[in-house]
């Protein structure tokens, strides 16, 4: 179970480095910090801001549905951001 902890715990302080940093982005640039951005990337990163936290407790009180949150949150966070990235190097696109 050691093991576990471990696991847990490393997730939790990710989680709490993501609820920091959107934090200090709202406080800096208010709700238009991530204004270079598309709509959906903005809404989504802002969202982080409770989504974060709510995964941390739901992971700390030990419920199965804190793992899957956060499994959906770290998947949608790798693959969400690439997106502006392929549409702007998809074939015939132009700068």
């Amino acid at each position: 179970m050691r093991r576990g902890r471990i696991i847990l715990s490393v997730g939790i302080t990710g989680f709490l480095v993501g609820t920091g940093s959107h934090i200090v982005d709202l406080a800096i640039g208010g709700l238009n910090t991530y204004a270079q951005f598309p709509t959906g990337l903005r809404i989504y990163w802002v969202s982080l801001t409770l989504l974060d936290p709510l995964t941390i407790a739901l992971l700390a009180s030990r419920r199965r549905v804190g793992i899957v949150l956060a499994l959906g949150v770290i998947l949608s966070d790798i693959t969400d951001p690439l997106a502006p990235v392929r549409r702007r190097c998809a074939p015939g696109r132009h700068r």
